[in-house]
């Protein structure tokens, strides 16, 4: 299966659903800025899997981010090797040496993920979620 990578758009997020979303987030909260380094990937079908990008604070530091919908679980493999091809890319174009993350805590899926794209565990960030959740920050130093 080819997964496609296209430059994220706004019209991209229209097409997202409460039930779509796998993560829990819920739509109309996410803000995401036009000098955005953002990507969608969608099947050949145009089904997206995922948006996701960083948000870059200062040059060589950004903080990542996604979006994934359920159609990912269908392509895990697949999509794995796209997101961490497109972090190798994004860091060499744009010259991060930090992207960091946050992290639901206990949510262990996530974590392990995020520790297969090659970040690593830096801390809890009390109190950080928007309901007062706890957080761990990963980091992917370059």
């Amino acid at each position: 299966m080819k997964l496609i990578v296209n430059k994220f758009q706004f019209k991209d997020l229209k097409e997202l659903t409460e039930e779509m979303v796998a993560t829990g987030f819920d739509i109309d909260s996410i803000r995401v800025e036009d000098k955005q380094i953002a990507y969608t990937v969608r099947t050949e079908e145009g089904e997206i899997l995922g948006i996701g990008g960083v948000h870059m604070f200062w040059p060589g530091v950004g903080e990542g981010w996604v979006i994934l919908t359920k159609v990912v679980f269908r392509y895990p493999l697949t999509f794995h090797k796209t997101v961490l091809g497109l972090l190798g890319r994004i860091e060499a174009e744009y010259g991060f040496s930090r992207i960091q993350a946050a992290c639901l805590c206990g949510w262990n899926r996530a974590e392990k993920w995020l520790q297969k794209l090659g970040f690593e565990y830096e801390g809890i960030m009390a109190k950080y979620g928007p309901d007062g959740s706890d957080y761990y920050r990963y980091a992917r130093i370059r």
